[in-house]
This record gives structure tokens, sequence and C-alpha cells, in this order.
């Protein structure tokens, strides 16, 4: 708010934006300036922006992918768990875009299975598995975190 104050224009990128509060940073540091703007609370704001991870292109396109996967988990009743929907990981196209493309499978991918073998079931539902306590971590811990600022 104080930039805008200031005079800094509110349509600007983020980057000019941090270029202006860079230079009206040294100018209070070097105790030259002529109107006095407390820094201290946007430096606080910075810092905490900085400080939250945002995820790349690519890193947000695996996370909709493992959120996918963790969906196919099908509860049947209370005591039981279905993975009936295993099966669409083994649709060729599927398979190879989620292991070459994007990364999700795979021994190198972010769930860490390989699912490319003939009979691959238990390691699908391994994936169903892995993608599940990880959509939940991501969930808590990256995208409702981001949601609440």
């Amino acid at each position: 708010m104080r930039l805008l104050e200031a005079g800094v224009r509110a349509d600007l990128p983020l980057d000019a934006v941090r270029t202006q509060f860079a230079k009206a940073n040294a100018v209070e540091t070097a105790g030259l300036a002529l109107v006095y703007y407390p820094l201290g609370p946007p430096l606080a704001l910075q810092a905490e922006f900085d400080a939250k991870p945002i995820p790349t292109v690519h890193g947000f396109e695996q996370d909709i992918w493992v959120s996918w996967i963790a969906s196919l988990e099908v509860e049947v009743d209370e005591e039981t768990v279905s993975y009936h929907g295993h099966e669409v990981l083994d649709i060729d196209a599927i398979e190879d875009y989620l292991h070459r493309d994007i990364g999700v499978l795979g021994s190198g991918g972010v769930l860490g299975v390989d699912t490319r073998e003939v009979w691959d079931t238990d390691k699908e539902i391994a994936a169903i598995k892995r993608a599940s306590s990880r959509w939940t971590h991501l969930y808590y811990d990256v995208y409702l975190q981001m949601l609440r600022g």
C-alpha cells in the first residue's frame, strides 16, 4: 500500500514492483528519504511471499496427475477399499505420458513406481496408494496454504 501511495503504478509486473521497492529501501536505508515510509511491514510481507514455494508449470501438472491417480481409489464400504480404477493406468497413451513425458510414474518419477510391466496390477495399486498419500500432503501443506494466503 505504501508503494502505491509513493506513486508506484498498480499494474506493474512483480519484478518492476520489486525494483521500485529496492530503490525506496536503498533511499530509506541511506537516510536520504524526504518522506518517511516505514518499510518494516512490506519487508516482512516480501519475506513471507518469497518463502512460499510457487510450483512450476511442470510441477503443477504433475500435481494434477497425482490428484487424478489418487482419485482412482474407490471405497466400496467402510472396511473394504477397491482399486478397479487401476486399469486406467494400463492404457498405453496415459501410461507412456505419465512415465516418459511428465515424470509421475517410473522409478525416477514423483511416485517412484514403474507400472510398465505386463502383469503390473500390484504396482498400479501401489501407485494409487502413493498418489493418495502424496496428494494428501500436497493438498494440506501446499495448495490449501496458498489459498489461505
